[in-house]
């Protein structure tokens, strides 16, 4: 959660692209910490539901429901 950032963008320009802290958002979120997931990036409360529309599409398929 500590540390240098890995995104291109950001060692480049210096400014958060917005996608810059997602990953730590969504893992903050599925741990239930919302405050901070909204501190990485608030983009996450809209990934977050698509995600799980995505996740429950592609096992409905995969069960064989239409």
């Amino acid at each position: 959660m500590h540390g240098r950032s890995l995104c291109l963008f950001r060692n480049l320009f210096d400014r958060p692209c917005y996608g810059c802290g997602m990953a730590r958002a969504l893992f903050s979120l599925l741990h239930g910490d919302a405050a901070a997931a909204w501190d990485y990036n608030r983009l996450a409360f809209v990934v977050a539901p698509l995600l799980l529309y995505l996740y429950i599409k592609e096992l409905k398929k995969t069960i064989g429901e239409p």
